[in-house]
C-alpha cells in the first residue's frame, strides 16, 4: 500500500543500544499494528542537519512518542517542540525510573515489558488518540454520527492535508483501509463529507485495499465513513491532523459553505447553520 496513506509517528528517546529491541518490538511494532509508519531520527537518511531532520520530522508527525526512562536533554527539547507545534505528545517509561519535575503533569504510560509496553501504548493510542470527545469546539454535523472512532474493527480512516497554489483553499485526501494483511479493505466505502458538498456523501471503491477521496476544502471538519461489507462505521476530525494548521475552522467563513466550485467569492451560503460568509 502508498505510504503515504499512512499517518507517522515519530519517536524521541535514548539511543542506548539496550533500549533498540524496546524500540523494535515495543513502539514500533505497536504502530505498524495500527496501520502507521514509525521512525527515530537514526532510521531517516538525510544530508545535512539532524537538528533539521528532527525538527522537520516532529512538523510532519501526527503522534510523537517520547520514551523519558533514560531521557537525554535532547529528549526534552524535542518535547517542548512538539508541544509547541500542536503535536500529540505520548510519554512512556519503564515504571522503575523517575518523571521529571517538567513532565509530572502529563499522563505517562509506565511498562514493567516490553509486552506490557505494547498492550498499553496501543490502548493508549486507540482509547485517546484515536477517539474523539463527543463535544466539539465547534459545530460539527458529523460528529459522534460514526462512533467518534477513526480505528474500528482493524480498520483506519486517515487523512493529509495538501497545499495548493491557494493561500485559502487545499486538498484533503482521506482514506480507509484495513490493518490486516491477511483481510484487506474490499467493497465500497461511503465517505460523509460537510453539508454543502455535493454530492455530500461519495460512493469509492476499494482498490489495492484502499478507498481513498480526494477533495477542496477550506476548513476543517469531521469526515464520516462507513464499510459496507461489515458497516464499520469511522470518522476523523480534520484539526487532528498535522498539516491542518492552515484550516480555519468551518464555520469560521464560507468554507462551511463546501468545496471551490467557481472562484466567485460572493456565492450564496447554502448551508443552515450561521456563516461569516
Amino acid at each position: 500500500m502508498n505510504d503515504g496513506f499512512r499517518q507517522r509517528c515519530f519517536v524521541v528517546m535514548s539511543f542506548n543500544p539496550r533500549l533498540r529491541k524496546l524500540y523494535k518490538q515495543g513502539i514500533k511494532k505497536t504502530f505498524e499494528s495500527l496501520g502507521m509508519l514509525c521512525n527515530r531520527v537514526d532510521d531517516i537518511p538525510f544530508a545535512g542537519s539532524i537538528l533539521d531532520t528532527i525538527l522537520e520530522s516532529i512538523r510532519n508527525c501526527y503522534f510523537l512518542v517520547a520514551d523519558i526512562s533514560e531521557a537525554r536533554p535532547n529528549c526534552y527539547y524535542e518535547i517542548g517542540v512538539a508541544h509547541a507545534m500542536g503535536r500529540t505528545v505520548i510519554l512512556t517509561k519503564r515504571r522503575t525510573s523517575e518523571t521529571h519535575f517538567e513532565l509530572r503533569g502529563f499522563k505517562v504510560v509506565e511498562y514493567s515489558s516490553i509486552r506490557e509496553l505494547r498492550n498499553r501504548l496501543r490502548e493508549c493510542i486507540i482509547g485517546s488518540v484515536l477517539t474523539l470527545k463527543a463535544d466539539a469546539p465547534y459545530a460539527d454535523p458529523n460528529r459522534g454520527h460514526f462512533g467518534l472512532k477513526a480505528f474500528s474493527n482493524q480498520k483506519l480512516l486517515t487523512a493529509s492535508i495538501i497545499p495548493t497554489d491557494s493561500k485559502r483553499w487545499f486538498k484533503v485526501r482521506a482514506a480507509v483501509f484495513s490493518v490486516d494483511p491477511a483481510k484487506p479493505l474490499k467493497g465500497k466505502v461511503h465517505f460523509v463529507l460537510y453539508p454543502g458538498y455535493k454530492p455530500r456523501k461519495r460512493k469509492i471503491e476499494a482498490e489495492h485495499g484502499v478507498a481513498s477521496i480526494e477533495v477542496d476544502a477550506y476548513g476543517a471538519y469531521t469526515i464520516g465513513a462507513v464499510v459496507q461489507t461489515d458497516r464499520t462505521t469511522l470518522e476523523l476530525d480534520l484539526k487532528t491532523i498535522p498539516q491542518s494548521r492552515g484550516l480555519t475552522l468551518p464555520l469560521a467563513t464560507c468554507g462551511s459553505c463546501g468545496p471551490p466550485s467557481t472562484s466567485n467569492s460572493t456565492r450564496s451560503c447554502r448551508f443552515k447553520y450561521p456563516c461569516a460568509h
